[in-house]
């Protein structure tokens, strides 16, 4: 039926809630692979003490229980909730991400395998945003990328948001992509940049379902991805400031946010790579 891959960084009450919500669908997953590290990587700490993990765990019922995994690995941070299951993967593992810092509603998983048995050459997600280039033909800021609403099929140009849910298979990626290490330098949290480029690479699609966009709970907390790869607005003020410059500065092309100059190195790492 579909392997979860579930990455386990954020704190454990959060962590647990979202643990939580994937056990309750109404399409119970096969397995569910936490994913989780002891050391810390850069803004992620690591979990140190393992009692509060045992706890959350023994907190659920038997049956439920025996569906979860804990997998310690070393921490190359959002990259877990992925790397480490396409390079153990089978032909015919169905792999479907999620994120510790989101809650899943009820029919989530069962959107996104449906969308997915119609079509196994496409991979299916929910959250999904669209490059987007200027009057001039440039290339705008990551921050005027707006998530793609309805449902449809993009062959290209597009960037899944891995936590929100994507269902993919070892097939859709190259074997030299899977075990490429350039991420850890190129773009060390910007993993959904870096997964979406593979997926191009190999010519895969993706398809949108919007029903399922529509089961996501985004938890926002101070350790959060997005605030790291995307300028923190601290008061009104600030939000006013990255509107009115930040956002039109980025309609010409200039780098706005982490996620601006991790998309300018993958790219010229991959265009290298094909020349080479």
């Amino acid at each position: 039926m579909g392997r979860v891959q579930f990455i386990g960084g954020s704190p454990l009450p959060l962590c647990r809630n979202s643990i939580l919500s994937i056990l309750l669908q109404t399409r119970t997953p096969d397995k569910i692979n936490l994913w989780i590290s002891e050391e810390a990587y850069l803004f992620d700490q690591g979990i140190l003490d393992r009692d509060p993990l045992k706890d959350l765990l023994n907190s659920c019922s038997e049956k439920l229980r025996d569906i979860v995994s804990v997998r310690w690995v070393n921490n190359i941070g959002p990259y877990r909730k992925l790397l480490p299951i396409l390079r153990e993967a089978d032909s015919g593992d169905i792999i479907v991400t999620a994120d510790d810092d989101i809650l899943y509603g009820k029919d989530w998983l069962g959107i996104l395998l449906d969308g997915f048995k119609s079509d196994p050459s496409c991979a299916v997600a929910a959250r999904v945003r669209r490059e987007k280039v200027n009057f001039f033909g440039k290339k705008t800021s990551y921050l005027r990328w707006g998530l793609v609403r309805g449902d449809r099929i993009l062959d290209d140009n597009y960037i899944i948001t891995f936590g929100g849910g994507a269902v993919v298979t070892r097939s859709m990626f190259l074997e030299d992509d899977i075990s490429d290490e350039e991420y850890k330098r190129l773009a060390p949290t910007s993993d959904d940049l870096w997964y979406s480029e593979l997926l191009k690479r190999n010519l895969v699609k993706v398809r949108v379902l919007s029903r399922a966009f529509d089961e996501l709970e985004l938890v926002d907390h101070e350790e959060g991805l997005m605030r790291q790869n995307l300028p923190a607005t601290k008061n009104y003020l600030h939000k006013i400031k990255v509107w009115l410059i930040d956002y039109t500065l980025g309609y010409f092309g200039y780098s706005m946010c982490n996620n601006d100059l991790s998309y300018s190195k993958i790219k010229l790492y991959f265009r290298g790579k094909n020349n080479a």
